[in-house]
């Protein structure tokens, strides 16, 4: 079995993950006046910093299961690491537009921005994913003909599906923002279906 040799950008990874985790609760604010009704007030907040977090957190199980099956880094993985980490680092803005915006009259626009948002990330995952199954021979020669069907066929499927919600977002914005969640939960089965089937590889392999 290679050595492998992506700690550096695994350790740079994963401390860009928990920062862009760490500003979303900092869009939080304490409300004014009483306490109840204001909380109950701040509810647009609340939602876009619960479904951005699950969705960064999403993002960040799948880079991990991606990076899984590398063992080496090359320079175009590294720069399209590096591009998909940008937009991770953005999503707090996003997040703090629609929070602000989502019950006032810009709530279609600040909920197509949201959307819009992923449909760049899903364009940087598919330049991640592309810098690693082009030289996967020698970047991650444990990669699967199944496995890199399976990725790009997913993120084909969430480009067009985010897509959608930025457009559905233009004509409502809780429509845009609930196909948003729907992906979150297909980007879950993904993580949980790609570890799933990691386990069952090493299982097999230490029979």
């Amino acid at each position: 079995m290679a050595e492998k040799e992506t700690t550096r950008l695994e350790a740079f990874s994963d401390g860009v993950f928990a920062i862009a985790l760490t500003l979303l609760v900092l869009e939080l604010k304490v409300p004014d006046g009483e306490l109840l009704p204001g909380l109950l007030r701040e509810w647009p907040e609340f939602l876009s910093f619960a479904l951005s977090f699950l969705t960064v957190l999403i993002m960040w199980t799948n880079h991990h299961g991606s990076l899984h099956h590398v063992v080496r880094v090359d320079g175009r993985l590294l720069f399209a690491n590096g591009f998909l980490l940008l937009f991770v680092t953005f999503i707090p803005f996003p997040t703090a537009v629609l929070g602000t915006h989502l019950d006032g009259d810009a709530a279609r626009v600040a909920a197509a921005f949201y959307a819009g948002t992923f449909v760049a990330i899903n364009f940087a995952w598919l330049g991640f994913w592309r810098a690693i199954v082009r030289n996967r021979a020698h970047l991650a020669p444990k990669l699967t003909d199944h496995e890199v069907r399976n990725g790009s066929r997913s993120l084909a499927f969430g480009l067009v599906a985010y897509v959608a919600a930025t457009g559905l977002a233009w004509v409502n914005a809780y429509a845009g923002i609930g196909l948003c969640m729907v992906l979150a939960a297909f980007w879950t089965y993904e993580a949980m279906r790609h570890h799933g089937e990691d386990h069952e590889h090493a299982d097999g392999g230490s029979a």
